[in-house]
């Protein structure tokens, strides 16, 4: 019985592509498989230039694939036979190809979970300085303005009053002051499609914002008497 060189052996496993090794001078050939395949079925095909066919399943051991194999030639009529022990067999119409399967352990690495850990903050307490505002008041000499187009008389009866806003609007701003028929207030800028004013009021110095028709100018004969704004000043 001779060996078979350069024959193409290929093993099939399920979840493999099919592994393909040739055969050595010596009719041998090699193949290697993860040791997590213990106890899977591969198959085996062996071919080879004038020769049938050979295919066999196998259960796969550690250490252990089925031995030798003996391939019939193409000018046979007799069956294949796969060799399992010491029998001879006539040399003339028969070789053999010994596939050798090398198992590889895969390490079994532990997975390391990493632990959240959540900070903790703790807070301080710190002791602030406490601001004690103090009102002084600065005497200053009472301007007179001369009347122009900055200053403009709200138009409604005396008894009536109307809200100024921190805003622009009545929806967006909140009420600032009160503003009664007749009162002064001095335009001080105005939105940018000019309906609505920002004024201050001559008799108190407070500041906000008023829409434009309910102001009218002031007469041109009319003196103005600016109230001084009180001056808040902070000590600690």
């Amino acid at each position: 019985m001779s060996n078979i060189n350069n024959a193409k052996v290929t093993l099939e496993v399920s979840g493999l592509p099919p592994l393909i090794k040739y055969t050595d001078n010596e009719g041998i050939a090699i193949m290697s498989l993860d040791g997590d395949r213990i106890g899977q079925v591969g198959k085996i095909v062996v071919s080879a230039e004038g020769y049938k066919d050979y295919t066999r399943n196998f259960e796969i051991r550690d250490g252990e694939i089925p031995p030798s194999f003996r391939l019939e030639s193409e000018n046979s009529s007799e069956e294949s036979i796969a060799v399992n022990d010491d029998t001879e067999y006539p040399s003339e119409a028969t070789a053999t190809v010994t596939p050798t399967l090398t198992l590889t352990p895969v390490p079994n690495t532990p997975t390391h979970t990493p632990t959240l850990i959540q900070p903790t903050a703790s807070l301080t307490a710190t002791s602030e300085p406490t601001a004690t505002p103090t009102v002084s008041y600065t005497p200053t000499r009472l301007p007179i303005a001369t009347p122009s187009q900055s200053f403009y008389k709200v138009d409604l009866p005396t008894s009536n009053w109307i809200n100024i806003y921190t805003k622009p609007s009545e929806e967006e701003g909140l009420p600032r002051a009160q503003l009664s028929g007749g009162d002064i207030v001095e335009k001080l800028e105005q939105n940018e499609d000019g309906s609505w004013y920002r004024i201050r009021i001559v008799k108190n110095g407070i500041e906000g914002w008023i829409e434009v028709n309910v102001l009218i100018p002031v007469d041109d004969n009319m003196v103005i008497t600016l109230t001084p704004s009180s001056t808040l000043s902070t000590s600690t």
